[in-house]
């Protein structure tokens, strides 16, 4: 228990640290402290507010979330996370290159059809000629 410095008065607090946000009083609040410990930021600030608070054996609750959440379970959704982009940047870059391939087809289609009406008019044309048009 912390002990009161003279000449000031011990007394209970009904403020949270942190304008409010370090705290355990419900689930959201829960949720965002236990997202700041396993990203590193500001954790042991965290420990040393409620080590003060309760007691010196806080560490035990502090030690299981900053090692399995920190560098494991972190680690893990990243490494989902970086899976999934992986497939779909695959799976758009597979949809890409049939776009392109559809739209080289069609140009050759439309070059062919300009080369096909190119002949049908020299064919005409030398129709007419030996007609004597």
């Amino acid at each position: 228990m912390a002990v009161c410095e003279p000449g000031y008065f011990c007394g209970k607090q009904n403020e949270n640290p942190d304008f409010g946000v370090t705290n355990f009083d419900n689930v959201l609040y829960a949720l965002i402290n236990v997202f700041v410990c396993i990203t590193l930021e500001g954790w042991s600030d965290i420990q040393v507010y409620y080590q003060k608070t309760f007691s010196e054996i806080i560490f035990c609750l502090f030690l299981p979330i900053v090692f399995l959440g920190a560098f494991f379970l972190l680690n893990l959704t990243l490494a989902v996370i970086n899976s999934s982009f992986g497939r779909t940047h695959k799976h758009y870059q597979e949809l890409e290159m049939i776009a392109k391939e559809k739209a080289r087809k069609n140009k050759l289609r439309k070059k062919n059809e300009e080369v096909e009406v190119i002949i049908d008019d020299d064919e005409d044309g030398e129709k007419a000629h030996e007609i004597g048009v």
